[in-house]
């Protein structure tokens, strides 16, 4: 009587590896849909339905093919990231004004008060006032040297 037995082990090995890429693909193909989800109107759906045709016609694939696909689709990815045209509230610095507990614009506030957001002060002269006094009082006004040496 013959026992055959089989190595088990590579098999194991081979389940955990494509499991393990498994996991890596999910987010990849999130991450993918949601770059073609802010492309221009025009490549969009050209686009998005590209990204699911492509991993769906590779469902069933060896390991080493897997590996392969997953670096064309990260490549893919770093192409999408270079030509996705960023979304407007990314494009620089914003300025809010809290009016009454809502939040306004700053350029909307200022267009509608006719005054810049940032000066609240009535009393501007009595500030200047104010800040020579404190020049003259660290000796950055009224020297009577003039103007410091220069050091070269």
């Amino acid at each position: 009587m013959y026992v055959v037995q089989f190595d088990t082990s590579f098999c194991l090995k081979q389940d955990k590896a494509m499991a393990e890429a498994m996991r890596e693909l999910r987010p990849l193909y999130k991450k993918l849909l949601r770059m073609a989800q802010n492309l221009p109107a025009p490549k969009r759906q050209s686009s998005i339905d590209q990204i699911r045709r492509e991993f769906r016609c590779h469902e069933n694939l060896t390991d080493s093919k897997v590996s392969e696909l997953i670096e064309r689709a990260q490549s893919s990815l770093s192409y999408l990231k270079i030509i996705t045209p960023r979304t407007e509230s990314h494009t620089g610095i914003q300025r809010f004004v809290y009016r009454n507990g809502k939040r306004v614009s700053a350029t909307e506030f200022e267009a509608k008060e006719g005054e810049p957001a940032r000066w609240k002060t009535q009393d501007i002269k009595a500030g200047l006032k104010r800040h020579h006094q404190l020049l003259r009082r660290q000796h950055f006004m009224d020297r009577k040297g003039g103007p410091p040496r220069p050091i070269f």
